[in-house]
């Protein structure tokens, strides 16, 4: 169907079959395809980032998160908190912060931003708000276990600072 009728779309969806499998080769291919079709359809880029932030390749992975927000301005948090996880690993906590901040405004409820920015300032040693943070996704999923174990882990560090 992607071939026969030259559907940046249907390319799209290949791509995603081939992203489940973590065939990163042929679903890169097809989302480069997509592309090619129609370079203004923002959400090929945004799947190519996530092959790159799972091959390790953090700073194309922040370019092609970067080109789906210039693309689709109103995209979702998802987009803000996956180039903020990219920023993470590159160790730019201040870009980082700004693209968890932004995913939080336009989705309150967007788990993944609080648990992210959790272990942002969990790093910079900012208990108090790592701990808001993770209060807040329990507040708005009181059975997520990730928060769950994460504020095990902070308690942990914060008895350990406080003791020396």
């Amino acid at each position: 169907v992607a071939k026969h009728y030259q559907s940046a779309v249907a390319y799209g969806q290949l791509g995603n079959y081939f992203l489940k499998k973590e065939d990163f080769t042929k679903a890169l291919e097809n989302y480069q395809k997509a592309i090619a079709i129609s370079p203004s359809y923002g959400k090929p880029y945004s799947n190519i980032g996530m092959i790159m932030v799972k091959t390790g390749d953090y700073a194309q992975a922040v370019d092609y998160f970067t080109r789906t927000i210039q693309l689709e301005p109103k995209e979702s948090g998802i987009t803000f908190t996956n180039r903020g996880y990219a920023c993470m690993r590159l160790g730019r906590e201040a870009d980082a912060l700004a693209d968890y901040d932004h995913a939080i405004d336009v989705d309150q409820r967007y788990l993944p931003a609080y648990l992210n920015r959790a272990t942002l300032y969990k790093n910079q040693k900012d208990f108090t708000r790592a701990m808001a943070d993770l209060d807040q996704v329990l507040s708005i999923d009181p059975g997520n276990k990730t928060a769950q174990n994460n504020k095990q882990i902070l308690r942990k560090m914060i008895d350990d600072d406080n003791s020396r």
